[in-house]
């Protein structure tokens, strides 16, 4: 389900419409118009392990939430 403006919490695990990796929302922007999230990227020489924790500012109907 994709997220509407207002809608967004911190908390929810979402990734860009268009795919990518599931991030975890970390805060809602004051209108509620975006949010930051962070997420981990994965170390694609060693497999299974992370090279590290990312962070990113998105429009909060440019992603979809995680169905449970």
């Amino acid at each position: 389900m994709n997220l509407k403006v207002g809608n967004a919490h911190v908390g929810d695990v979402v990734r860009l419409v268009g795919g990518g990796p599931w991030m975890t929302v970390v805060s809602v922007g004051n209108c509620g118009t975006t949010v930051r999230t962070n997420w981990f990227e994965p170390d694609l020489e060693n497999s299974g392990a992370f090279s590290g924790l990312k962070d990113g500012f998105f429009p909060v109907e440019s992603l979809q939430v995680k169905e449970s």
